[in-house]
């Protein structure tokens, strides 16, 4: 992919010169309840930032004109784990979703929460123009074949940090 980015809610003025991020901050949806720099994460702060996570694939599919993606290397377990935030659209979704699967943007913010809330995981492709990888510790890494610039702006703007970056899942 011509351009690759880091999107995360990590400030960068926090990794040290080899990249590593090195402030306390939650870094997964089972950390809701722990405190972090003496501040507890909530459920609502959670879903905020998730949000913006969201958001950010939205700009970018709307910069390419796109309206669905392909799933591919699909890893769920059996049978999702129950969860107060599950809605009945996640778990349908949850039990439906298959390798290959086309997944329409109508159901993008359903999926992105089963994979930021470590339900399953995949990669997202469309064609050659764009793609989507979730890694560890809340890290999502998206590919272009458009600089989309006005995009990083809006990201930015929202409050998440977007670095040039090459997907370590390619």
């Amino acid at each position: 992919m011509k351009f690759c980015w880091r999107i995360t809610k990590y400030t960068p003025k926090y990794r040290n010169s080899s990249g590593v991020f090195l402030n306390n901050e939650w870094t997964s949806y089972s950390d809701i309840g722990k405190t972090f720099n003496s501040i507890p994460l909530t459920y609502e702060e959670y879903e905020r930032i998730e949000t913006l996570y969201i958001k950010a694939i939205e700009y970018f599919m709307n910069c390419h004109a796109i309206k669905s993606f392909q799933i591919i290397a699909l890893e769920k377990p059996k049978k999702i784990n129950s969860d107060i935030h599950n809605t009945s659209a996640m778990t349908d979704l949850f039990n439906n979703i298959k390798d290959n699967d086309s997944l329409p943007k109508s159901n993008l913010e359903n999926f992105c929460k089963l994979i930021l809330r470590d339900k399953l995981w995949c990669k997202l492709i469309y064609d050659e123009k764009m793609f989507v990888h979730f890694g560890y510790d809340y890290y999502m890494y998206i590919g272009s074949s458009l600089p989309c610039k006005n995009v990083i702006s809006a990201i930015q703007k929202d409050g998440l940090f977007v670095e040039p970056f090459e997907s370590p899942y390619e």
